[in-house]
């Protein structure tokens, strides 16, 4: 994108996110041979190329979701309310600079919670890992750590339309190179009944890898389903198994 400092400046006259796409409809026809992320940006590999390329993958995620898709909120696209976020960082702010929440924690009293994120500035330690946003470091550091016989679990929420999507996550976990890839193809996605009983969402576990998605919740599980999430936290660290 060169000296293009903004998503309108690289699609131009491209009005739509049809248009801009063309009749390219999966990420591997507009990459075209290009088959990994390594080889799309090729020879770039400092952290200011890295940084450059988060820029530009996030002026496209801004532009889809603000101005062609109504400002609906990225993480949970059922809300129609693209500041949804900006409401809840002020109850999270109102609610853990409290003087008793802060003396259960044992947070020192002269200390204040804010957003970190990198809606909030200055905000060191989320500059600084902005660039990791197109590498694929996670990638690599779960299959080491499922080689070495560590239990993972991943979830997302169904209406979750960030980066990190329910749809993305679960072709990410498919090409995940460990040891127990073929294991986790072959297992089938079953139904879990959440808390009260009934149904919470799928999922599907392969023993060290387990992958479970929440039907009625968008990337903020626990404000969605606190009950629900808590259960997935107790059952996985208690090895209570999902049926």
């Amino acid at each position: 994108v060169s000296t293009q400092s903004t998503w309108e400046a690289v699609v131009s006259t491209q009005s739509t996110w049809e248009a801009v796409v063309s009749t390219q409809s999966t990420w591997e026809a507009v990459v075209s041979t290009q088959s990994t992320w390594e080889a799309v940006v090729s020879t770039q590999s400092t952290w200011e190329d890295w940084l450059g390329s988060q820029k530009v993958c996030f002026a496209i995620a801004d532009k889809v979701w603000e101005d062609l898709a109504g400002n609906i909120f990225r993480y949970d696209v059922r809300v129609n309310d693209g500041s949804s976020f900006d409401k809840l960082t002020n109850t999270l702010t109102e609610y853990l600079n409290r003087a008793d929440v802060k003396q259960a924690l044992n947070v020192p009293a002269s200390d204040r919670w804010k957003q970190s994120d990198g809606s909030t500035s200055p905000n060191p330690v989320s500059n600084a890992l902005l660039a990791d946003f197109t590498k694929n470091t996670a990638f690599v550091d779960l299959a080491g750590l499922l080689d070495q016989g560590i239990r993972i679990i991943m979830y997302e929420g169904m209406f979750d339309g960030s980066c990190c999507n329910n749809l993305g996550m679960s072709r990410t976990l498919k090409k995940l190179p460990w040891s127990g890839r073929d294991a986790y193809m072959q297992t089938q996605r079953q139904l879990w009944n959440g808390a009260d009983g009934h149904m919470a969402g799928f999922v599907k576990d392969a023993g060290l890898l387990t992958y479970l998605t929440f039907g009625d919740a968008g990337h903020l599980v626990p404000t969605n389903q606190p009950e629900n999430a808590l259960d997935m936290l107790q059952r996985f660290v208690e090895h209570k198994g999902w049926d």
